[in-house]
């Protein structure tokens, strides 16, 4: 390899990667193949040293050390332990339940940070590891169908991602719903998926990281899905990540990582011997101690025992070579319970609060078998390279704490201040609400603070620092203009909801008010229809018993009690009657010569007795109960009175009289005229 290929690899100036090829020539672990600029190659020494099969083999202890907490250490030890395990067994353990993990929390709390450890650790590119899903379709996680060119028929296109032995799925929370749930399908843990018809392998643990909590996640994934999941919540570390930055800048330095091997890690089994499952299992889902439990009853319910057998298999292959495999197991096994134990504490209600207690024995245990295990040697060039780095930055140092004084590094630090505020305060993820040309002003003004805030941070006089203060005074003016047009557009916005709920209210009140007198105008229709129906009964009854009458008493005045009733009216008309002519009067009139006589006419008046339907009746006709003229005017009273009370029963709610006698219509019709209809 050349030396410029070299300061690419492993991310120093050319200088420097000559430093280091200097450095590792006087340790006899590289040579030059040629003369002075010839390319560098390997030694046997430099190979041996590589492989790490000697006594020098790097320990995991000073890499976890780095991380801020030790839940941090215990979620890099797990995913560290998954990997090795999917990359050895997932062929041969194809229907096992692979555990995935999930990291959440707020925003800068160095969720992204263990992906990017890991991926160092694994010698994985961040960009092609650790996917923004937002950013992703559907297609590029789960695979996608294409054509064949130059042929006919279709073919499977596998993703990238199913061949990598690590994906992180940063800011999932944030994607579309469709990618989301092609997310949570790799997360089920299968190492095998049918992907169009087609059985694919998928060989990453999958990690998902998102910007919500706890209580968000379970709504947004669903329990059977955080189940499978070993879930890590950074809100329950408050006060413990005060230094994440600085921990990241330490692990994600240039040769600060050691490179794990994962060919040469190899699981000492193919499944947790059956004592060390049934420890697990007991220690998760019983009681190690009588009465006591190291998870509640709902981190009882989503641990799964049978996916963190298999860490131990992993962890195991971390252990030192030398020691024996059932011992790397059992020191495996209690390792993987106190990492778990441990993750599972942040999320509130998981872990009983005695846990601690109660693994005490355990903790003790492993030191006396002296669990450390190791993760392989660093590159050769790392530490020089990392002395190198140590030295530069040791000399930019003290030429900055030459040239500063501190009246300047109080301004300096005051104007970045400015700008950061300025910067975060049209971040994109808080302009969401703002109006479109101000969310477009935002872009330009947020621009505009990063470029000067680095100006501001890298100026070393008083004058450039004067020059940047007065090109910060506009775009600083423009945030607060942009931030009054936001609150602004925000109070109308509240002031319109707040308008369309009173409108809102008020629709429900007249509604209601609506509702209240249509419920007492039918209170008030249904009292009326009673009161109605106790008057229409008690006539209807009254014209029955005279209509079931067969006999009528001497001296009865039998129309008059009918237009009582209402039965019959009254009604007087006039009538022209003629006057005939006697016999031989029109002889007569001949016989003596005068002209023939006429008939004469007289107007009289007739009264008769009328029913209901129109039809004319003479007193004699109605001169007996037992009349069929006083029967069918009865009927025809009847007839419509019942008719009244069917529709004050159906109104007032009330039962109908099973008693109440049928009126035919052949009774009624022989008092009706000619033509009309019942």
């Amino acid at each position: 390899m050349s030396v410029p290929d070299l300061a690419f690899a492993v991310g120093v100036a050319p200088s420097s990667a000559r430093e280091i090829v200097r450095d590792l020539m006087g340790q006899g672990l590289v040579v030059r193949v040629g003369g002075a600029r010839s390319p560098v190659r390997i030694t046997s020494e430099g190979r041996h040293r590589l492989a790490g099969d000697g006594p020098e083999a790097a320990r995991l202890g000073p890499l976890l050390r780095m991380l801020p907490c030790e839940a941090y250490r215990a979620m890099l030890r797990l995913m560290l332990a998954a990997v090795i395990a999917r990359h050895h067994l997932r062929r041969r353990l194809p229907d096992a339940p692979w555990p995935s993990f999930v990291a959440v929390g707020g925003t800068g709390d160095g969720k992204t940070m263990l992906a990017r450890t890991v991926c160092r650790l694994l010698g994985l590119s961040g960009a092609s590891h650790i996917p923004v899903v937002s950013r992703l379709a559907r297609g590029e996680l789960v695979g996608r169908r294409e054509q064949q060119a130059g042929r006919e028929g279709w073919r499977v296109h596998r993703p990238a991602l199913f061949a990598a032995p690590f994906v992180c799925l940063d800011e999932w929370d944030k994607a579309e719903l469709d990618v989301q749930r092609a997310a949570m399908t790799l997360m089920q843990g299968d190492a095998l998926v049918k992907l169009e018809g087609e059985l694919v392998d998928v060989a990453p643990v999958l990690y998902a990281t998102g910007n919500l909590s706890y209580q968000q996640l379970c709504v947004q994934m669903g329990e059977a899905y955080v189940g499978r999941a070993v879930v890590l919540d950074s809100r329950g570390l408050a006060g413990l990540l005060d230094n994440v930055d600085l921990a990241a800048r330490d692990l994600l330095a240039p040769y600060a990582l050691p490179r794990l091997r994962l060919d040469e890690l190899v699981p000492p089994a193919e499944a947790l011997p059956a004592i060390w499952f049934g420890w697990l299992r007991d220690a998760l889902k019983g009681e190690p101690v009588p009465g006591c439990r190291l998870l509640t009853d709902r981190g009882r319910r989503l641990v799964r025992v049978e996916a963190l057998a298999l860490l131990p298999l992993g962890l195991a292959a971390l252990y030192p070579v030398d020691t024996d495999p059932e011992s790397r197991l059992a020191m495996a096994t209690g390792q993987v319970l106190l990492d778990y134990l441990t993750v599972a504490s942040t999320v509130d209600g998981h872990v009983a609060e005695e846990w601690t207690g109660l693994c005490s024995p355990v903790r003790e245990w492993l030191r006396e078998l002296g669990a450390a295990p190791i993760v392989g040697l660093p590159e050769l060039a790392s530490a020089a390279a990392e002395r190198v780095r140590q030295a530069k930055v040791a000399r930019q140092r003290r030429v900055a704490r030459d040239a500063e004084d501190d009246e300047l590094t109080r301004r300096r630090a005051m104007l970045v201040a400015l700008c950061e505020e300025g910067w975060h305060a049209v971040d994109p993820r808080r302009t969401r609400t703002w109006p479109g040309p101000a969310r477009i002003e935002a872009q330009g003004v947020r621009a505009v603070l990063g470029k000067l805030r680095r100006q501001a941070a890298n100026a070393k006089t008083d004058q450039a620092l004067a020059d940047v203060t007065e090109r910060t005074r506009a775009p600083l003016a423009e945030v607060d203009r942009l931030r009054a047009l936001a609150a602004q557009h925000r109070e109308q916005a509240a002031t319109l909801r707040a308008r369309a709920e009173e409108e809102r209210r008020q629709a429900q009140a007249e509604k209601r008010s609506a509702h209240a007198i249509a419920a007492q105008h039918r209170r008030m229709a249904v009292a009326a229809a009673r009161s109605d129906l106790t008057r229409v009964r008690a006539r209807c009854r009254d014209l029955e018993k005279r209509l079931g009458r067969t006999t009528t008493r001497p001296g009865e005045a039998v129309p008059a009690a009918l237009v009582e009733l209402g039965a019959v009216q009254p009604r007087t008309v006039m009538h022209e009657a003629v006057t005939p002519l006697w016999p031989g009067q029109r002889a007569i009139a001949r016989a003596i010569g005068r002209p023939e006589p006429l008939p004469r006419t007289r107007t009289e008046r007739v009264t008769f007795l009328v029913d209901i339907t129109g039809a004319r009746y003479t007193a004699a006709e109605l001169a007996t109960w037992e009349a069929p003229g006083t029967k069918a005017a009865l009927s025809a009273a009847l007839a419509q009175l019942h008719a009244a009370e069917d529709h004050l029963v159906a109104v007032a709610g009330s039962p109908s009289r099973n008693a109440r006698p049928q009126i035919g219509a052949a009774t009624a019709r022989r008092a009706l005229p000619a033509g009309t209809m019942l």
